[in-house]
C-alpha cells in the first residue's frame, strides 16, 4: 500500500519539523494527484500480425493523434467491462479481454490519466470509426509512421521490440 510506504518513509526521514513539513507537503501533493487521475483503459488488439489503432478527432484532447482503442472507465465499472464497452462503442467490435500488458500515469497540461493497456482478442465485428476519426490495422514496424500520445510511447517501444 502506498500510504504505508509513506508512513514508513516519514519514520526514516526523521521527525524534525522541517523534514516533517516537507514530507507532509509531498504527501499532500501525491494524494491530490492520485485523486485527480482519470482512469482510462485501452486494448492492444493484434490480428493477423497487425495492430488496431484509432485516430482521435481533430477537435478533441490530443486531436489527430493515433492511439489504441479504449476510453474512460465509468463509475462502478470494472476495467475489463469498461474496455469491452468502449471497443463496442468506439469501433463496433467484440473482444475478449486478456492480461494487463502495461500501465502508467501521465500528466498532460490539462489532464492527468492512469491508463492501463490490456491484451485483447478480436471475437467478432469489423472495426469501423464509430466514435473516432479513423481506424487502421498496422504492422509493428509501422508504429513510427504515426503520431501517438506521449502516454503510449513506452508501450509502443515494448511492442516494437517484442
Amino acid at each position: 500500500c502506498d500510504e504505508r510506504r509513506f508512513r514508513f518513509s516519514w519514520t526514516l526521514i526523521g521527525r524534525t519539523s522541517a523534514n516533517r513539513v516537507f514530507f507532509e507537503t509531498i504527501y499532500f501533493f501525491y494524494l491530490t494527484m492520485k485523486s485527480s487521475l482519470t482512469a482510462v483503459v485501452a486494448g492492444i488488439i493484434k490480428h493477423n500480425g497487425h495492430y488496431l489503432i484509432t485516430k482521435r478527432f481533430e477537435n478533441s484532447h490530443l486531436g489527430g493523434m493515433w492511439e489504441f482503442p479504449g476510453g474512460k472507465i465509468m463509475k462502478g465499472e470494472s476495467e475489463k467491462t469498461a474496455l469491452k464497452r468502449e471497443l463496442k462503442e468506439e469501433v463496433g467490435i467484440n473482444c475478449s479481454i486478456g492480461e494487463l500488458v502495461y500501465k502508467t500515469n501521465y500528466h498532460y497540461p490539462d489532464l492527468s490519466i492512469n491508463i492501463k493497456f490490456y491484451q485483447c482478442k478480436l471475437l467478432s465485428g469489423e472495426p469501423k470509426p464509430l466514435e473516432c476519426a479513423a481506424v487502421k490495422w498496422i504492422k509493428k514496424s509501422e508504429f513510427s509512421q504515426y503520431e501517438f500520445p506521449p502516454s503510449d510511447i513506452k508501450l509502443i517501444e515494448m511492442l516494437s521490440i517484442g
